[in-house]
C-alpha cells in the first residue's frame, strides 16, 4: 500500500540522517498524531469514540517509544524541536482524556495525567523557540487536571523554565 511505501521511506531517511519534517511524518503516519494540529494548546477534551482494542496498550508502548525515539533525535532543534514535543503531548493527552472517559480508577487517571505533565517539564527544560506556548497551555493543563501534586511541581517548573531560557 502506498502508506506502507512512504512509512518505509520514512524509516530509511532517518537512517540517514534527523529531519524534524520527515520525523513529523512518520510518527503522524504511525501513530496517527497530526503535526498541524496544536491539540494539546486546547483544554478541550477528545470526542472521539473509542474503538476497543485488545493491542491498546501495546500500541500505546510502541508510540510512546517512537515519539521518545523522535525527540532524542530532533527534540532540542532550537526553531523546530517543539514539533515532537507537542506531538508527544497530543499523544498522552488523548491517552489521559480516554482514561477519564472510560471513568478509570483515579490512580491510573493521575498516572495518565503526570505523562502529560512530564512531556512539559521535560520540553520546558530546552531552551526551545516557542517554549512561551508550551509554558501557558502547562499551566492550562495543570488548572483542567485539577491535581494537587502537578500544581506544586507545576510552580517549580517555572524556575527550571527561567534557567533554560537563560541558555
Amino acid at each position: 500500500s502506498t502508506r506502507e511505501v512512504v512509512r518505509q521511506l520514512c524509516e530509511r531517511a532517518l537512517s540517514d540522517y534527523a529531519d524534524v519534517p520527515i520525523w513529523t511524518t512518520y510518527l503522524e503516519l504511525i501513530t496517527g498524531v497530526s503535526p498541524c494540529v496544536d491539540s494539546d494548546e486546547s483544554d478541550e477534551e477528545d470526542e472521539e469514540e473509542d474503538e476497543e482494542d485488545d493491542d491498546g496498550d501495546q500500541n500505546d508502548e510502541t508510540s510512546r517509544g517512537l515519539f521518545q525515539r523522535a525527540i532524542a533525535a530532533v527534540g532540542a532543534h532550537y526553531a523546530l524541536g517543539q514539533r515532537p514535543w507537542r506531538m508527544y503531548r497530543a499523544f498522552e493527552r488523548q491517552l489521559w482524556s480516554r482514561a477519564k472517559r472510560r471513568k478509570l480508577p483515579q490512580n491510573e487517571v493521575f498516572l495518565c495525567a503526570g505523562r502529560v505533565f512530564k512531556t512539559y517539564r521535560d520540553q520546558l527544560t530546552v531552551p526551545l523557540k516557542g517554549n512561551e506556548r508550551a509554558l501557558e497551555s502547562m499551566r492550562r493543563f495543570v488548572a483542567a487536571s485539577d491535581i494537587e501534586q502537578l500544581q506544586a511541581q507545576a510552580a517549580e517548573l517555572n524556575d527550571l523554565h527561567g534557567q533554560a531560557l537563560k541558555l
